[in-house]
Order: C-alpha cells, then structure tokens, then sequence
C-alpha cells in the first residue's frame, strides 16, 4: 500500500496526526505495534473511512497470516455486526524500513461501523432510560486496561468500558464531557445483572437470554473455536457492545 509506504500521498493528504505504541504483553517483541489516530476520518488503503487504525507487527507469527485470516473469518459470520478488515502493508518510519505489518481498522463508534448511537455526557436526555441503554463498546480485560472497569466476581474478571470514554485535552485531563457517571453506573449494574442471570443456570424468564444476544455469541464462540485465539476464552481482547434498547452482542 503506497500511502502506508510512504509512497505517493496524493490521495491522502498530510494531517497533524497521532501515534503510540500498542500492545501489553506484545510490547515486549522486537518488532513493535501501534495505533494511529489521524487528524479527520480518511480512507488508507482502500479500508473504510476512519480516524482509528492499528499497525499490527505480527512479530509472533512467522506466516504473517494468522490475523489478516482472523479477520477474513470473521467478516464471514453474518451475527456479528461488524468485523475489523485488514490489509498488509509494508511500513516505513521516517524514511527507514519498518517491515512488512497489517493495517486493521480499530473498533470505535465512530465511522458508523457498528450499528450503534454514540452516547453523549453532557445530554441530559441520555442520563435516563430508554437513551441510557445504548450504546457502550466493552472488552473483557483482565488488565484493566480501560477508563473504567467493571468487576464481576472472581470468577468472571473484568470488563472495561472502552467506549464512550473520558475527554481528554491536550495535557491528557479529564474535560467531564466524556462518559458521566450515570451512564458508568448503568451499564456496571447492567453487566452484573447479566453474568448473575448467566450464573442462575436457569431458562425462565430473566435468564441470560434477556440479557446476552445468542445469534452473535454464537457465532463469536465458532470463531474464537477455529481460530484458537489465546485470549478468547473472556480473558482479554474479547469484545462486545451494547445497541440502544437491545441485548449484549458479542464481537466485534
């Protein structure tokens, strides 16, 4: 991909953009990951429209292919709402070779990607029911990785609320006009209802078919199966989001 190459960015015209290293345990590898947040929402490489993307090193993985298959897989389970595309690429890092890597949209609310109303602070209409309810963007986490995180049990670990996250300006302090308090306090007692009903073991009316989508966890389940991702057992990098008025979905 010639603008990822550091080839010709006509299509793509220089932004004052963002860029950090990405990765926990992954951090560790020679080669290193990162996440690119662009100053506004831009096409790279043929992928949809995003400020969000991650270059992901592979170092782990000598084919190369593991995560650019994931990614095929998944775009082929129709329950999931919405999986991640990706693309390989060679990166170079002011002017030096960096190897070969794949760009992957990152999973945001933004874009419109995932069919799901972004929530806002400050409205006081979304401080109540039925606007509260939706939509959050969640990842089982045991590093509690996230703004907040929502402990459920010892036997279930955390959850963190990736999205709606705080606002932050430029020296990194919290604005207030990300996520309120109210809106965290819903959707913690929102989860700990659900992992209760899933422990009730019990099919009548409040189980956890209320609360959990069964066609996307389902599918998330083969996936996770075929696939045999380390962290896809509700450890970490498991992902699910919450639509306004409806039940948990698991993925993206």
């Amino acid at each position: 991909c010639a603008e990822a190459a550091g080839g010709d960015t006509g299509a793509n015209p220089i932004m004052q953009s963002a860029m950090k290293g990405r990765g926990n345990y992954s951090w560790s590898f020679p080669k290193k990951s990162f996440t690119l947040k662009l100053g506004e929402s831009t096409s790279l490489c043929g992928l949809d429209k995003s400020k969000k993307y991650a270059l992901v090193a592979n170092d782990y993985d000598k084919s190369l292919l593991r995560n650019q298959l994931a990614s095929f897989v998944g775009q082929k389970f129709s329950n999931m709402g919405w999986t991640p595309k990706a693309v390989p690429v060679e990166f170079y890092m002011n002017g030096d070779y960096r190897g070969s890597y794949i760009l992957i949209e990152r999973i945001a609310i933004e874009g419109g990607k995932l069919d799901i109303k972004e929530l806002n602070g400050d409205d006081e209409e979304e401080q109540i029911e039925p606007k509260i309810t939706g939509g959050y963007i969640m990842e089982w986490d045991f590093r509690r990785g996230a703004d907040h995180n929502v402990y459920l049990g010892s036997d279930s670990g955390y959850v963190g609320i990736k999205e709606p996250e705080h606002d932050l300006d430029r020296e990194g302090d919290n604005t207030g006009e990300g996520i309120s308090d109210a809106q965290l306090d819903w959707i913690a007692d929102h989860l700990r209802d659900a992992d209760n009903a899933m422990r009730a073991n019990s099919c009548q009316s409040g189980s956890w078919d209320g609360f959990i989508d069964m066609d996307s966890a389902v599918d998330y389940y083969i996936a996770m199966e075929y696939m045999k991702a380390v962290d896809g057992n509700m450890w970490a990098s498991v992902y699910m989001y919450k639509p306004r008025g409806e039940k948990i979905h698991f993925g993206p």
